[in-house]
């Protein structure tokens, strides 16, 4: 017998709404925390980024469990005890069985089809070239490494800025290289972009100052322009 079809996910985003409008609905200004990211999840053309399974969604739904607070907290200091408890009971019950219906925790039956990454020997080896970053130093690094190192004004995902790569509206405007002073690579997930790698470091423009199980940091050391090839076809 063949499973029974999934559910859409636009279908399970409209349930889970439909599961919270008794509480969430009643805190439209604390909802509006997860307006921008609502739209920015839907008018993407990834639909991961708009599945409830992956982190993007993580903003709406914390406005959501959010607003649930707000709506019973006028509750508390509107009605008696019984009500309170079935606002409360009723947020319990629609949270776990839209946990255990389409979330991955170990509450859930997509808990082991989920992407639990286990501990690994690079681990460590990831977070010692991150920590050969300065603070504040402007740097291109892999899509796994680039979330760890955010906190400055300019980053950007290798290869970025030389080759437009998940970049803006359809690749407008891409930065000038020379705004890079470090990268940061695992050479392991370049892919096709290796070309962009091996021209900077072929150029002399930057240095290697850290090198271990395919992870590489290398630091510019001169401000030569550097031209890279053009992204073969996919």
């Amino acid at each position: 017998m063949s499973e029974p079809a999934e559910p859409s996910t636009f279908a399970r985003l409209r349930a889970s709404l439909d599961m919270s409008r008794p509480s969430a609905l009643g805190a439209l200004l604390v909802l509006m925390i997860g307006v921008p990211q609502f739209f920015i999840n839907v008018l993407s053309i990834q639909s991961f980024t708009y599945n409830l399974r992956y982190h993007y969604v993580a903003t709406v739904l914390a406005a959501m469990a959010i607003a649930s607070i707000e709506i019973l907290a006028v509750g508390v200091r509107r009605y008696r005890a019984l009500p309170n408890l079935v606002l409360v009971a009723t947020v319990v019950i629609g949270a776990f069985l839209a946990q255990q219906a389409w979330g991955i925790s170990p509450l859930s039956d997509r808990y082991g089809r989920a992407y639990w990454p286990a501990e690994s020997p690079r681990h460590e080896v990831m977070r010692e070239a991150i920590d050969v970053v300065p603070a504040n130093a402007s740097v291109s690094a892999t899509y796994n490494l680039v979330p760890h190192v955010t906190q400055r004004e300019f980053v950007y995902e290798f290869p970025n800025p030389w080759r437009p790569w998940n970049w803006g509206v359809k690749d407008e405007q891409p930065h000038d290289g020379g705004t890079v002073d470090w990268l940061l690579i695992d050479k392991r997930v370049l892919g096709r972009n290796i070309d962009v790698f091996d021209a900077l470091m072929d150029s002399g423009s930057f240095e290697v100052r850290f090198e271990d199980s395919n992870v590489v940091v290398a630091e510019r050391v001169n401000d030569t322009v550097v031209t890279v090839p053009e992204d073969p076809p996919s």
